[in-house]
């Protein structure tokens, strides 16, 4: 990575006719993407990244770029502003489209889904950038890979429901898009699909079943979907994350179904009312490799169940839990973070969980609304304790927290929340940097 902050990028590369492949990624220029880059006829590749720098092009140069550089196999702009509708003609070499955060807008030109080389394509946070799927054949060619189209809140038509030969798609994120409707049957049909997000939408109705099991990271949550889980996402043997939360999925628990996700690493069940327990008194040690699991606000009751002993994060308040914490959960060496919060569990702590009353916050989530949104006449009540162990997980130290009082201050619950969205997060650009250079 170069620092070339407060530099613009200069017009003298035009100087260098026969340059082929050009990369000013990680650099840091400001201001505008000189016009004269469009001159440089014999370019294959072309990245440009603008993210926290405020580098622009200009809607005229960008349109006289894609129409000069015809020889074109890359063109990644990533987070360039660019405030312009895609033209109609460029590069039929284009094997990678990448402009995300580009301030495109208007529809999107149908002639993106029938490049014939196109492999990777990524329009995601374009807000203003219509796209309307073709009912007909939007990718002719089948080649496409990997196509990211998240957070393009105008993309308001329902998915495409032919596949149109889509035999080597892996990749297809298409989550906060609006999007309603079912999810047509031939994404489960895909032969290569191995990462699928649709969160975040309006899809309804009954999810099919995945014809291959070649899945590793699935996101459905945020959706209305109905009825049962799909056996077959029970039975992905590669999978490492699951995401169903806020769906209506309904099914009973029982954690044995997940004995054949051999290598699942996080799993969140949250804020599903339609889940129940098959029996009360159930341990998870079938789930050997589960690091984070989130069963918050699904109105299970009974008694607390123990994950296995490789869980680190366990999500488990808003529920109706009542009875004793196990001592058993002095077991679980490797926790770091146990929200009971909202339950009517009653007792003694075990122990191992100490008999602290004060409440340490990492100084990274306080803020100052933390001070303003609890009234004065508010007494915190815990039968709990917040331990830190200084080992710079996640948020600068790892915790385990148990907060056993039904008068859970808004400020907590909130920073819970941070600390679930955050360990997902570092999670998903782990995955798409191994994902970016594995698959490409």
């Amino acid at each position: 990575m170069n620092d070339f902050s407060r530099s613009h990028i200069s017009p003298n590369f035009v100087r260098f006719s026969s340059l082929t492949y050009l990369d000013l990624s990680d650099s840091r220029f400001t201001s505008q993407i000189p016009s004269e880059i469009s001159n440089l006829s014999k370019l294959r590749s072309l990245r440009i990244y603008g993210y926290s720098s405020g580098l622009s092009l200009e809607p005229y140069n960008f349109q006289l770029l894609l129409t000069n550089l015809t020889q074109l196999r890359e063109l990644d702009l990533y987070s360039v502003s660019i405030f312009s509708v895609i033209p109609p003609n460029f590069s039929s070499h284009l094997t990678t489209l990448r402009l995300p955060d580009a301030q495109l807008h208007r529809i999107l030109p149908e002639r993106v889904f029938h490049l014939p080389n196109l492999k990777f394509l990524d329009l995601s946070q374009n807000y203003q950038l219509i796209v309307t799927f073709s009912m007909t054949k939007w990718n002719s060619s089948a080649s496409l890979k990997d196509f990211y189209l998240w957070s393009n809140s105008n993309s308001l038509t329902p998915i495409p429901s032919d596949d149109s030969g889509q035999q080597i798609l892996w990749l297809l994120i298409l989550s906060s898009n609006n999007l309603n409707g079912t999810i047509p049957s031939w994404i489960p049909s895909l032969p290569s699909l191995s990462y699928l997000d649709l969160s975040n939408n309006h899809l309804s109705g009954q999810m099919e079943e995945f014809k291959y099991n070649k899945l590793f990271w699935i996101d459905l949550g945020k959706n209305q979907l109905q009825n049962l889980i799909p056996n077959s996402l029970l039975n992905q043997p590669d999978l490492i994350f699951l995401n169903l939360s806020s769906t209506n999925f309904s099914r009973n628990l029982d954690f044995s179904m997940f004995s054949n996700l051999s290598d699942l690493d996080t799993l969140d069940l949250s804020h599903n009312s339609y889940f129940s327990w098959t029996n009360e008194n159930q341990e998870m040690s079938n789930l050997p490799t589960l690091s984070d699991f989130n069963l918050r606000y699904n109105m299970l009751q009974g008694s607390l169940p123990i994950p296995s002993i490789y869980v680190q994060h366990f999500f488990i308040s808003h529920n109706n839990l009542s009875g004793k914490i196990p001592s058993i959960i002095c077991n679980l060496d490797s926790l770091r973070i146990l929200d009971l919060a909202s339950n009517s569990l009653k007792g003694a702590i075990p122990p191992c969980l100490g008999n602290m009353r004060r409440v340490e916050v990492p100084r990274e989530m306080t803020t100052p609304a933390l001070d303003e949104e609890e009234d004065s006449g508010f007494e915190i009540s815990w039968e709990a304790a917040l331990m830190g162990y200084g080992c710079g997980l996640i948020i600068g130290f790892s915790i385990v927290y148990i907060l056993l009082s039904t008068q859970n201050p808004t400020w907590f619950s909130r920073m819970i929340e941070e600390w679930e969205h955050r360990i997902i997060t570092r999670k998903q650009k782990k995955v798409a940097r191994q994902v970016r250079f594995q698959f490409k």
